[in-house]
């Protein structure tokens, strides 16, 4: 298989989103989006544990994006239509040209 895109992180009394984003060197952004957190530390309280992602998925997945964005779609259209897709390039491309018809 390919790289893993994430580590499991098991939440212990006291974990914060600044303290996870420093020890993984990701950005707690990117780890709110791998877990679909909308708030940074309230949801925490129900959860075991979070998902971190990567260096390397999240370089992978700015990279989709820029690909997708010198195609003519603007950023978060891009990031929709990946995300849709599960970051597979090329359906996010079949998914956007479908919508254009």
């Amino acid at each position: 298989g390919g790289t893993t895109m994430f580590k499991t992180h098991k939440l212990r009394p006291g974990d914060n989103m600044m303290m996870l984003s420093l020890r993984y060197g990701v950005a707690a952004g990117d780890i709110m989006k791998a877990n679909n957190l909308l708030y940074e530390d309230l949801d925490f309280l129900n959860r075991k544990v979070l998902d971190i992602p990567c260096k390397e998925a999240v370089l992978q997945r700015e990279k989709a994006v820029k690909a997708l964005t010198v195609e003519g779609l603007a950023e978060p259209e891009a990031k929709y239509y990946l995300d849709v897709a599960e970051w597979n390039m090329d359906r996010a491309k079949e998914m956007y040209k479908a919508d254009l018809h």
